[in-house]
């Protein structure tokens, strides 16, 4: 729901002009949902017309080249970063389940990832894992619970003294008439 209610706002962003806004919208649905193919889509797509042929191969590395224009923007951004596949995992920086992707994408993530251990360097970007709010079992440790009953205390002491305050004020008030 919220992955296609952020592709239609990026799409009316896009089509008032406001494509630098499409462009951020579209990058933190990628960071939310990484396996969002559509965006990634959307976004390559958005690059290419604006001319920016390396972001474009950038977000169309992982589509399958079914046009000549995909081909070279990949190629583009392949040079741009002289074919490094480090630099190229860097840049993808993929979180997502790579079981939610296509084939192909699968495929070439995980032959870049190959490509980088045998280099001898470490894939760093380990699958995004989103916890379930319902099943943390949170233990309030002692300090905290020590502080919130301070500051608990420390508000009724305030009360306390206010409520001290205003009956003093009052006596003195009455004891002068």
């Amino acid at each position: 729901m919220y992955l296609n209610v952020q592709l239609e706002k990026a799409q009316t962003e896009i089509n008032k002009g406001l494509k630098q806004r499409a462009i951020n919208r579209l990058k933190n649905v990628l960071n939310t949902y990484p396996d969002a193919t559509e965006a990634r889509e959307v976004l390559a797509l958005l690059y290419y017309e604006s001319g920016f042929l390396d972001m474009a191969g950038l977000y169309w590395v992982l589509t399958e080249p079914t046009h000549d224009y995909i081909r070279k923007s990949v190629k583009v951004y392949q040079e741009s970063v002289n074919n490094s596949p480090i630099q190229i995992l860097n840049d993808l920086k993929y979180r997502g389940d790579k079981s939610g992707l296509p084939e192909y994408a699968r495929k070439r993530l995980l032959s870049i990832e190959n490509e980088v251990k045998s280099m001898g360097h470490s894939v760093r970007y380990k699958p995004k894992k989103y916890k379930e709010l319902d099943n943390i079992n949170y233990k309030e440790t002692f300090k905290e619970k020590l502080i919130t009953k301070l500051l608990i205390g420390i508000f009724f002491l305030c009360i306390l003294f206010f409520i001290t305050g205003i009956v003093t004020a009052i006596s003195w008030i009455i004891s002068l008439f």
